[in-house]
């Protein structure tokens, strides 16, 4: 989000270092899984979750990078798209808020509560999806008309944006099959 409020490169910088712990995180998880004899959970369904999590934050490089590499808040329509990108991230941040919170119940899982997250995290998901197709409508608002640099670099944000709310679902249903296995 700071990307889209002040400088890209600084946030670019940023998001590599917290990409980079995200990595650590999930070689530790792979030195854990590797060391452990008995796991709380099957191995497998741990590396998978500690994969779809990193995948979010990975994707939210990718887009502040992208802000930096096409250069797209110098593009004309930058302004009005903006705000549609940041409503795109705040709902990225709300499913990212919901699997913190159902991860930190780990392994005492309130199923209900679970339940409740999981389908919040749907209905953002669909809200991500309404909310690029308006950014589709804006940024291409004439099928005829010309692709430029800053049309293909705005469609490119918003299509990973949007595949990063699918990501959070993708997390969070790693994390009810877990809970579903785990039966309590």
């Amino acid at each position: 989000m700071a990307a889209l409020q002040g400088s890209p490169a600084e946030a670019l910088a940023r998001m590599v270092q917290i990409e980079h712990s995200a990595d650590e995180a999930v070689h530790e998880v792979h030195r854990l899984v590797d060391r452990t004899f008995i796991a709380p959970y099957d191995k497998r369904d741990i590396v998978n979750l500690a994969h779809r999590l990193d995948k979010i934050v990975d994707a939210m490089r990718t887009v502040v990078r992208l802000l930096v590499s096409y250069r797209a808040m110098e593009a004309k329509d930058s302004a009005r798209l903006t705000g549609t990108a940041r409503a795109m991230c705040d709902l990225i941040l709300r499913s990212v808020h919901k699997l913190k919170q159902v991860v930190d119940q780990m392994p005492a899982f309130d199923h209900d509560g679970l339940r409740e997250a999981a389908s919040a995290v749907d209905a953002i998901e669909d809200e991500g999806d309404e909310l690029f197709a308006q950014a589709i409508r804006v940024i291409l608002p004439d099928p005829d008309q010309p692709l430029t640099a800053a049309t293909l670099a705005w469609r490119d944000i918003f299509l990973l944006l949007e595949r990063t709310t699918d990501y959070c679902g993708h997390a969070m249903g790693v994390v009810v099959s877990i809970a579903r296995q785990e039966g309590r």
